[in-house]
């Protein structure tokens, strides 16, 4: 990921946000220890509170208790994971993320080289 901007490491950051969502999402569908089951969907609530769906700055609100001046890059939204169909959402949302960031690279590399 580019390191060029702040609005670069919000959009880092919150990218990451929506892979461990999916991992949390994962592991509160299929794990059969009830003590990993719990903190899995622990960490889900922390996420999302009583949404369905938050922002970045939402995102670290619940979290952290402050939103920590952060900008919402890109339109940025969280969703919970509910359903196939939601899931399938935030995979296309990193797929779009990581491409957008592979072609910034490769442009920014072509200017250099």
């Amino acid at each position: 990921m580019s390191y060029l901007t702040w609005d670069m490491l919000d959009a880092q950051s919150a990218a990451g946000y929506k892979i461990d969502n999916l991992s949390w999402a994962l592991c509160a569908q299929q794990e059969t220890n009830p003590i990993t089951k719990d903190a899995c969907s622990q960490m889900i609530s922390s996420y999302f509170k009583i949404d369905s769906e938050v922002t970045y700055p939402q995102l670290m609100f619940n979290i952290y208790g402050s939103s920590m001046n952060t900008k919402n890059p890109d339109g940025y939204v969280l969703r919970k994971i509910t359903s196939p169909e939601i899931l399938k959402l935030e995979v296309q949302d990193i797929e779009k993320t990581f491409t957008a960031e592979a072609e910034d690279l490769d442009r920014i590399l072509g200017e250099h080289w």
